[in-house]
C-alpha cells in the first residue's frame, strides 16, 4: 500500500472523511466531493468514471471545474495530471483495504460450508428449524416445476443472512434486492425506507448506495444523446 491507513479507515465519514481526503487530495478535491454529495468512503468507492461529472455544464460544477481540469477550445475537458493521480493512488488504496476486509470476511464465512448442526442446536434455535423447513419447501417446489429460478424472497433471506454474518462495511446485495430497494424508495419514500433499512438490519442498502446505482447505470439524462438500446430493454423488445 502506498500509504498507510487508518485501520478504521472504511467507517469514515462526513467530517473525518473530508479531513483525510484534504491531506491525500488537496481542498479543492474535497469542494468536489461535496458537490457531487459523496461524503464517506463507501460512497466514493461506489462512484465509477469519478471525473465524468466534469463534463456536464453546471453552475455548481464551473468553479471548481477550473480548478480542477483544463478546458479547451473544443469543449474537451483534460483534469490535471497531480490532480488525477492524487485521487486515483488514493481510491486505489482505499479498495486495497477494502478487498482485504471482504476476502477476511469471506474466509471466515467459508469455515462454515461443512458444518453439520446438532439437533440440540437446533432446539435452541427454532427459527433456524423454520427456516431449513421452508427452503426444503422451495426446493421440493423447484423441482416438481423443473425451474432454477429463486424467488425474491429466498433471494433476500439469503442476502440478510451473508450480510449479518460480515462486517457493515462489506455488505453485498444482489440484483433482486438492489431492485426491490429502488422501488420501496420510489413508492415508499425516504422516511418509509429508512424505517425498513433500520428495523431489517442487512436486508436493503442505505439511500447513498441507491444514489450511485443510479449514477453508475447512467440514468443522467443527457441532451442528443439517444440511449435506445436501453429503451428497447426496458420495454423487453
Amino acid at each position: 500500500m502506498a500509504k498507510s491507513l487508518p485501520t478504521n479507515i472504511l467507517n469514515y465519514c462526513e467530517d473525518d472523511f473530508y479531513e483525510l481526503v484534504k491531506h491525500r487530495c488537496g481542498t479543492d478535491v474535497v469542494e468536489f466531493f461535496k458537490i457531487l454529495n459523496i461524503s464517506s468512503v463507501q460512497s466514493l468507492l461506489g462512484v465509477d468514471n469519478l471525473f465524468e461529472w466534469l463534463k456536464f455544464n453546471s453552475e455548481k460544477l464551473q468553479i471548481i471545474k477550473n480548478k480542477l481540469a483544463f478546458q479547451h477550445d473544443d469543449g474537451f475537458i483534460e483534469v490535471k495530471w497531480s490532480v488525477r493521480n492524487s485521487v486515483e493512488c488514493f481510491i486505489r488504496d482505499l479498495r486495497a483495504v477494502s478487498d482485504a476486509d471482504h476476502n477476511l470476511t469471506e474466509r471466515v464465512i467459508s469455515q462454515t460450508d461443512h458444518m453439520t448442526l446438532s439437533p440440540e442446536f437446533l432446539r435452541k434455535h427454532p427459527a433456524l428449524k423454520s427456516l431449513i423447513n421452508l427452503y426444503q419447501i422451495i426446493d421440493d417446489e423447484e423441482h416438481e416445476n423443473n425451474s432454477e429460478n429463486l424467488s425474491f424472497l429466498t433471494s433476500l433471506l439469503d442476502n440478510i443472512s451473508k450480510n449479518l454474518c460480515r462486517s457493515k462495511n462489506a455488505y453485498r446485495y444482489n440484483e433482486y434486492v438492489l431492485r426491490f430497494a429502488v422501488a420501496l424508495y420510489v413508492q415508499g419514500g425516504r422516511n418509509a425506507y429508512e424505517f425498513i433499512r433500520l428495523n431489517l438490519p442487512g436486508a436493503v442498502p442505505a439511500i447513498s448506495t441507491l444514489q450511485r446505482l443510479a449514477i453508475n447505470t447512467e440514468l443522467q439524462i443527457n441532451e442528443a444523446d439517444f440511449r435506445f438500446e436501453s429503451l428497447a430493454t426496458h420495454m423487453n423488445i
